[in-house]
């Protein structure tokens, strides 16, 4: 069958709503409801002319600008004209529903399930069009009965009779309405004021935000990051009673922490006294820990997300991470920052929380637990956060309606001094807990708003009694919850971990507990134990080179360029081993069914520097021996690799090899009787010396550092166990060897 233009599909629907009766007259304006609109678009035979009309949003289609524009004849040659506004149920789902199944559970519609034929849907139109049909319309009535309710949802809340395009603009809708029904000046929170643009009767007004916020806003933005994710253990841990702690409501609850800010008080200052926990302020910071710190709490930037070592320079950071630092003993020094006081007379957030909290209970009575409204208001409300800092860094989208990629637009709600006040409350809040943990307690793992560890129950009010988690008690107790901070995500008595993201359980009690982070690897659909079981044998069987596939639909780009809208599966490279996001320490083997493993705890880094050598060299030790980190050797062989500061163009052995280039840049200043050292032996003598102190030496390498192009590398490698063992021999004898001109 010829697919059908939309402008087909369109009149078709209409003319036959005339005729049966359905539609008493034409409509001047069509909600076309799908879910996840891309695969039905495509199916038409204008897809590209209509694409070019429609907004791309989170891998579907979404009407944001101007309507589609059908104009028609009917059979007695009248014309008309219709608006087609498409709205896609996917983008409108609730947390955890996005799927059409759990979609028509809701609305009490069953999907109609056809298994594998999924794939052999020609077969199943040939076999049994009958079923076909019921199969299709079925999808077609959960879709738009579902974006019914989200119109009457919209009624409810904002008096708006359209559904709505995404749950984040009902986000920005239900702020705004909560704010004005409070008398809070939408204004007067986030800094911003409306001005009249343009002249005579072609003005209209806009938002636009004030000079002084204007004037720190880079600084606000640079100090905007996410959450922290580490991990503190690699490999299989010890057995022990471990518990998935979360901060509860995290986000919603740093919200509420927030008075109304004081804008014509917002000031520059580079005095670290005025970075307290009750103002909104960023610095530019240049920081040092006390080097006994387990956990220090100042985030600094690199290309793959976060690090948090001992020290660092020129860090963006908030007033709220400044102050826990401060507490932890860290010298500061402020490069530049500003700062603004709050009016705790007012907590704009906290009213909307506390108004849509009421909203949900009022859903909750009149439809139930786990209704449509209670869950859909509650995923509006976990998304105010998102609106405030959406755009702040910058991200480039495509655009179907220019066929170019275009900078994602700042939301109405957007405010870079919001944002990253409420990520530093966060990683305030959570580092403060990590710091406040016992020596004893130990922790595999942080991941944003929690913590993984086998900290005891009644050891948590004693981590939760610092000044930090205390105002995120108060603003739970603001919105209506209870004062706890953390709650129990998921318990297991043996973990293994092996980076940022990447947990798995060993040994557990009950499977609905079992703690899985997959760290980007893609499982198939099975039950969660067997997920994890996949992720344990995957982790200890690894080797050089392993991918995974990634199935997804055809990408946007494809599909203007003519490709089918179908599932392809891609190979990605995927690694099970360490981030190095911090040093290992303390390595030893565990065994598991007699499998022996490397395991160690880790330290934090000394400095952005010294991420950046251990990632370089893991990269390149990786590529080049092509060896995961499986055994205790393993990691020696890598940590003697990394020590390396410069090794030339030195064909690198896989083990010592520190030792190697140590050993050949002392041959050279021996040669040439530089650092010390006078060379008064043959080539004979000194391999022969050096091989009979354990340090195997040929005459040819004698003869090679000798020449006057081989060049000589100081402050060259680490002092690594085999590199101060040569040192020492070295030095005994040769006296007057200057070490540190080979040391870095």
């Amino acid at each position: 069958m010829k697919p059908l233009k939309l402008s087909e599909l369109i009149i078709n629907a209409v003319e036959m709503g005339i005729a049966t009766g359905a539609l008493s007259r034409r409509p001047s304006k069509i909600f076309l409801c799908c879910h996840f609109s891309i695969a039905d678009i495509w199916t038409l035979r204008d897809r590209a002319d209509v694409s070019l009309q429609l907004d791309y949003c989170r891998k579907t289609f979404v009407t944001f600008g101007d309507p589609i524009e059908i104009k028609y004849y009917d059979r007695y040659r009248n014309e008309h004209s219709v608006q087609v506004i498409l709205r896609d149920s996917y983008l409108m789902a609730p947390t955890g529903k996005q799927n059409l199944k759990a979609l028509g559970d809701l609305l009490q519609i069953p999907k109609i399930d056809i298994g594998d034929r999924i794939t052999r849907m020609d077969e199943l139109l040939r076999d049994d069009p009958e079923f076909f049909r019921k199969y299709a319309i079925t999808d077609a009535i959960i879709s738009a009965r579902y974006m019914k309710r989200m119109a009457e949802f919209s009624r409810e809340l904002f008096n708006q009779a359209e559904p709505p395009p995404t749950i984040g603009s009902c986000a920005i809708n239900l702020t705004f309405k909560i704010w004005k029904d409070e008398e809070i000046d939408r204004h007067l929170v986030l800094g911003t004021e409306e001005i009249l643009v343009g002249s005579g009767r072609h003005t209209h007004r806009e938002t636009i935000p004030l000079d002084v916020r204007t004037d720190f806003e880079e600084i606000a933005s640079k100090a905007f990051a996410g959450g922290r994710n580490e991990t503190y253990w690699f490999g299989i841990s010890p057995e022990s009673d471990y518990i998935d702690w979360d901060l509860r409501g995290a986000y919603s609850t740093a919200l509420a922490a927030l008075g109304m800010p004081v804008w014509d008080e917002l000031r520059h200052t580079s005095q670290l006294d005025d970075f307290t926990r009750d103002v909104i302020g960023f610095g530019c910071v240049d920081f040092e820990f006390p080097e006994d710190t387990r956990f220090p709490c100042f985030a600094v930037r690199v290309k793959s997300g976060l690090i948090f070592p001992l020290r660092g320079q020129a860090c963006y950071t908030t007033a709220q991470e400044i102050d826990l630092a401060r507490r932890m003993g860290a010298r500061i020094r402020i490069r530049r920052g500003c700062v603004m006081p709050m009016d705790f007379a007012c907590y704009p957030f906290a009213r909307v929380t506390q108004t849509a909290t009421k909203l949900r209970t009022e859903f909750q009575e009149r439809d139930g637990r786990g209704s449509i409204m209670d869950l859909l208001v509650k995923t509006v409300m976990n998304s105010i956060y998102g609106k405030t800092a959406q755009a702040i860094k910058a991200k480039r989208l495509f655009s179907t309606r220019v066929r170019a990629m275009e900078d994602l637009k700042p939301s109405k709600l957007t405010n870079p001094y919001i944002a990253a006040t409420v990520t530093g409350i966060i990683r305030a809040v959570l580092g403060e807990i990590l710091w406040k943990i016992p020596t004893e307690v130990r922790v595999i793992s942080a991941t944003t708003d929690g913590f993984l560890s086998d900290l005891r129950e009644d050891q948590v009010e004693g981590v939760c009694s610092g000044q930090a988690c205390a105002m995120f008690s108060d603003a739970r107790e603001r919105i209506g919850e209870d004062r706890r901070v953390l709650e129990v995500k998921h318990r297991a008595r043996q973990v293994m971990s092996w980076r940022t993201r990447g947990q798995a359980t060993l040994l557990y009690d009950d499977p609905k507990e079992l703690i899985l982070a997959k760290a980007g690897i893609q499982l198939p659909h099975v039950t969660l134990p067997e997920q994890n079981e996949f992720i344990v044998k995957k982790f200890f069987g690894r080797s050089y080179g392993d991918v995974s596939t990634k199935e997804e639909f055809t990408k946007i780009r494809r599909l203007i360029e003519g490709a089918d809208f179908v599932k392809v599966e891609t190979p990605i490279a995927y690694s099970m081993d360490f981030d190095w996001k911090r040093t290992a320490t303390g390595p030893h083997e565990r065994e598991i069914e007699g499998a022996p493993h490397l395991c160690f705890p880790t330290d934090p880094l000394k400095d952005e520097d010294q991420f950046t050598r251990l990632r370089t060299a893991w990269k390149r030790f990786y590529h080049r021996f092509k060896q995961p980190l499986k055994r205790t050797i393993d990691l020696r062989d890598f940590l003697e690799f990394a020590a390396i500061r410069e090794s030339g163009k030195m064909h690198l052995p896989k083990s010592e090899s520190a030792l190697y280039v140590a050993r050949k840049m002392f041959l050279v200043a021996y040669t040439h009787s530089q650092w010390g050292l006078k060379s008064e032996t043959t080539n004979i003598e000194l391999a022969t010396l050096l091989t009979r102190g354990g340090f195997d030496t040929t005459v040819h390498e004698v003869e090679n550092a000798r020449r006057k192009e081989t060049p000589l590398h100081e402050h060259c490698v680490e002092a690594t166990p085999s590199v101060v063992r040569f040192v020492e021999w070295v030095e005994a004898q040769f006296p007057s060897f200057d070490a540190s001109r080979l040391l870095a």
